[in-house]
């Protein structure tokens, strides 16, 4: 890929994303998307065939980095709890774009396709392991732990901005819901993820006996 399409990817990419936060992936049409990112509509569609295409190319970018940032695949099975908290810190470290990414409709896309993209890096490493029912179970429960952790993380994050909001139009003489801190989101992402590790651990112990 030269400089030159590196640019214009990059461009689209920037301008695609603005328009998600504003609104539905079915309400984006080529045309703003083309004003935004200052291209034309001949240069889009010599890298994309439609919005649809670009979303899902973008979520795939996403989804490959995340399974990518996963440094030891092979300790899902030796250190359950360690893989558990790398997925955490990949979805965390990229929290902003997968909240555009994966919003409303597509939310549910985004575990599923990690799970599969990660079970077919597995097999390609450890053909045998995949094969394991017991192995199958306890992948599964990984990436769906380090998942529930993210969205606790993004839950309470949620929270934090709509106690910011009851805060600012509290009626006079009730008492306003206060925001979280920055620090105390952190440390809610944290026990998240440590209550899940935890929990891994046991579950693991109770499949190996």
């Amino acid at each position: 890929m030269d400089l030159r399409e590196r640019k214009t990817r990059a461009s689209v990419k920037r301008a695609f994303l603005a328009l998600r936060a504003e609104k539905g992936l079915e309400r984006i049409t080529v045309r703003e998307l083309v004003e935004r990112a200052e291209i034309g509509k001949a240069t889009f569609y010599l890298h994309y065939r439609s919005v649809y295409d670009l979303a899902e190319s973008l979520q795939r970018e996403a989804i490959d980095e995340i399974v990518g940032a996963i440094r030891e695949p092979e300790a899902y099975l030796s250190a359950p709890d360690r893989v558990t908290r790398q997925l955490f810190e990949a979805f965390r470290d990229r929290s902003d774009l997968i909240d555009v990414l994966f919003a409303g409709e597509q939310a549910g896309v985004l575990s599923q396709s990690i799970e599969a993209a990660l079970r077919q890096r597995i097999a390609e490493q450890f053909p045998v392991a995949e094969a394991d029912p017991w192995n199958d179970a306890l992948l599964t429960f990984e990436i769906q732990g380090g998942f529930y952790a993210y969205r606790r993380m993004v839950r309470r994050d949620a929270g934090a901005s709509a106690g910011a909001r009851a805060t600012e139009a509290a009626p006079l003489g009730e008492k306003p819901v206060a925001p979280l801190s920055p620090e105390a989101r952190a440390a809610a992402g944290r026990e998240a993820v440590d209550a899940v590790s935890a929990a891994v651990r046991a579950v693991t112990d109770l499949m190996r006996e």
